[in-house]
């Protein structure tokens, strides 16, 4: 998703066509991003000047209500046409449909996809300021009201992470009426994704919350939770250091390995067979309980 990696431009275009040659299936999940979240597109898969081959779609779709789709292609919707009964107990409700229309009608008579993109880009703007003033702010990134910002530990380049602070970070907003969440391979990006109705006010209302949390609340902690952070990255170096030891070591191993796989092989193999042997000789069974009752019968 757009806060935690931003594609380069071009990416999919490039990523897409090598995907069907090797026979695989493009699928754009816009659950987050789509209806007019980033701005620019009413996509975000549009951003990046492709056509999926599958699309799927829920959440704001129904505001609220539960409502969930898959959009495709007729090709790829004609594959599942193979004599297999495909049946959906909620599916195609009038009520669900009658739902999504509204929603959609409403996007763009109040003009969100177009607040979206305004609201999104002064506050990435100004949360781009803020992260001049504060070291541990580091790239904030996204696109119109999906936005994330990294929480960094200053001076250490090369392992920047910082889960504790970030995990402070949203509780300290909380308690001010504030909801982001964490997010992120390392926990560490802070995630903004308010409602498409939310206003230039609302932004403000945040950023007041983030810059008195940032500077009345943050530096009686800062050291603590950087401290913590800081013994993370160690303890998570010398795993890499110990990983490194054991992998020097995989060649003495390797025979050893792969005699133990083998022996599995040859054990599930062999479990294999008697489970077969096990079923055929329940079927014969079966088979002889049923002739024996329809002859009595």
């Amino acid at each position: 998703a757009v806060p935690q990696i931003m594609l380069p431009p071009g990416y999919l275009a490039a990523i897409y066509p090598l995907v069907r040659e090797a026979g695989g299936v493009c699928v754009a999940d816009e659950v987050q991003t789509g209806f007019g979240r980033v701005g620019e597109h009413y996509w975000a898969f549009q951003s990046q000047g492709v056509v999926p081959d599958v699309v799927t779609l829920g959440k704001p779709m129904g505001n609220g209500f539960p409502l969930a789709a898959v959009v495709t292609t007729h090709a790829m919707a004609r594959t599942f046409h193979n004599g297999m009964e495909y049946f959906n107990t909620f599916g195609g409700s009038n009520l669900a449909c009658a739902v999504g229309l509204e929603v959609m009608q409403i996007i763009e008579d109040e003009k969100l996809q177009e607040n979206a993109l305004r609201v999104g880009n002064f506050l990435i703007s100004r949360l781009r300021q803020l992260s001049k003033q504060y070291p541990f702010l580091g790239h904030v990134r996204g696109m119109g009201l999906f936005i994330g910002v990294e929480v960094v530990v200053p001076d250490h380049p090369s392992q920047p992470h910082a889960r504790n602070l970030a995990e402070w970070l949203c509780s300290a907003l909380r308690s001010r009426r504030v909801l982001v969440s964490t997010d992120g391979p390392q926990g560490n990006v802070l995630k903004m994704k308010p409602p498409l109705c939310f206003s230039q006010r609302d932004a403000a209302f945040f950023l007041g919350a983030m810059g008195s949390v940032l500077a009345e609340d943050l530096p009686a902690v800062k050291n603590s939770l950087l401290e913590k952070d800081l013994s993370l990255l160690k303890a998570s170096e010398a795993s890499a250091i110990q990983f490194a030891k054991e992998q020097s070591n995989s060649n003495v191993c390797e025979y050893k390995a792969k005699k133990f796989r083998n022996d599995c092989v040859s054990f599930v193999s062999n479990c294999n067979y008697q489970i077969a042997v096990g079923l055929g000789s329940v079927s014969i069974i079966l088979i002889f309980c049923w002739s024996r009752f329809r002859t009595r019968s």
